[in-house]
């Protein structure tokens, strides 16, 4: 890796170039579009700036085609249906590096509460994101709201704890 420039291969390799059918890049459009609606700003950006990368290397018919099919899909959601926080991308980043999280959330009862998570999963269903971490403070899984959470701090301590199953172990569990 050279800075400011990019990768580099030795004198001899070969690199083929990426490349997406239309089909490929009309499935990444319809992925992108239900990611803009589902997610939040955080993933929003980052799917918006993947997606922009793809058609930058589609053949010109086929990117004409890609922004034809961009601006006839859409996913509806109505207003209030939305969290407005941007935390989905720090709790995929604290799930991948093992890194404990400390929310202020407001459960069921409206009672505000601090915890510190080791999160473990994501699952959307009843059409919003569940957090699914170790509680600390309960001493046991507990399945957060993400539109509860009303403040995310990433801790950077590692977690103490090792999750031996699966998300949809948990699911079956839980």
């Amino acid at each position: 890796f050279e800075k400011y420039k990019g990768y580099t291969i030795n004198q001899g390799y070969f690199l083929p170039p990426l490349f997406f059918t239309k089909e490929e890049a009309h499935a990444l459009i319809m992925l992108q579009t239900l990611a803009a609606k589902f997610t939040d700003q955080s993933i929003s950006v980052q799917s918006n700036s993947a997606l922009d990368k793809i058609k930058a290397i589609l053949r010109t018919p086929d990117k004409e085609k890609a922004e034809a099919l961009a601006s006839r899909v859409n996913v509806f959601i109505p207003e209030g249906e939305r969290s407005d926080e941007n935390y989905l991308s720090d709790i995929q980043k604290a799930i991948t590096d093992k890194i404990i999280l400390q929310i202020t959330y407001i459960d069921s009862r409206s009672i505000r509460t601090k915890r510190e998570i080791e999160p473990f999963g994501l699952i959307f269903y009843t059409n919003q994101w569940h957090l699914i971490g170790w509680c600390y403070s309960r001493k046991d899984y507990r399945d957060f709201k993400v539109k509860n959470i009303v403040a995310l701090d990433v801790s950077m301590k590692p977690f103490q704890k090792k999750h031996q199953f699966t998300i949809e172990d948990y699911m079956k569990i839980f």
